[in-house]
């Protein structure tokens, strides 16, 4: 019968392979409370690209913009999210793998995960975001490429738009729904580069949290050396 540490690893265990997917570890991720101030500033620097882009009434040169930044965005993500990815690697592969079972043993009060889980889920949903980010740019570039059949057929199902009657707004529809895609793009692209901040941070901190698990393991050594001999009982 297993005793009860067997019952404790054994449910560990699981627990570490509970996620089968890239999906089910990022809806995990979801769980992790995201920086306000990254929030802030991506929704503030949005709110400003809208403002100074909807004064704009052609469409077509709004389309323009959100491929020409989609462009950028592609490349930035696509060269982001391999550099990222080696980097994370490295440190994994290098970093003390017993630190990380200990951390697999306690639990995470706020989220409910592991404190591994809650660390590696953190260095995840940016990656994650990071492809999303890619995937979502790379079918802006060919949807609003210039001259393209995809940019003409949307150009027929917008132009003809109206706003209510009772609105009263004389701006043009088409216009101002790729004013709010432009600025919805602007503000994912800056949170993605707040993100790249945190994640900085993120590996910083995770890398002086091994080097204060070693310092407790040199002490913890050091105290049994020092420590006298129990001398022998007697029966």
């Amino acid at each position: 019968m297993n005793t009860e540490p067997e019952k404790q690893s054994d449910q560990i265990q699981a627990d570490l392979l509970k996620e089968s997917n890239l999906w089910a570890v990022f809806r995990k991720s979801l769980r992790i409370k995201r920086s306000k101030r990254n929030v802030l500033v991506a929704l503030a620097i949005g709110a400003l690209a809208f403002a100074v882009t909807i004064p704009e009434p052609r469409a077509g040169v709004i389309a323009s913009q959100i491929h020409s930044l989609s462009t950028i965005a592609l490349g930035a993500t696509v060269s982001l999210l391999g550099f990222l990815i080696a980097g994370f690697s490295f440190f994994a592969t290098v970093s003390d793998k017993a630190m990380f079972c200990r951390m697999a043993e306690h639990t995470h009060k706020e989220s409910g995960l592991s404190y591994l889980k809650f660390n590696l889920f953190v260095f995840m949903r940016v990656f994650t975001e990071y492809l999303m980010m890619s995937l979502l740019t790379l079918v802006a570039v060919l949807v609003f490429a210039p001259d393209s059949a995809s940019r003409s057929t949307i150009r027929r199902w917008t132009r003809d738009l109206t706003w209510p009657g009772f609105l009263n707004i004389g701006h043009p529809m088409d216009a101002a729904l790729l004013a709010v895609a432009l600025s919805v793009l602007v503000g994912l692209f800056v949170y993605l580069l707040m993100e790249l901040g945190s994640f900085i941070f993120n590996v910083y901190y995770v890398v002086m949290t091994t080097i204060v698990w070693e310092i407790e393991k040199e002490n913890d050594k050091q105290a049994q050396a020092d420590s006298p001999a129990q001398p022998p009982t007697t029966p």
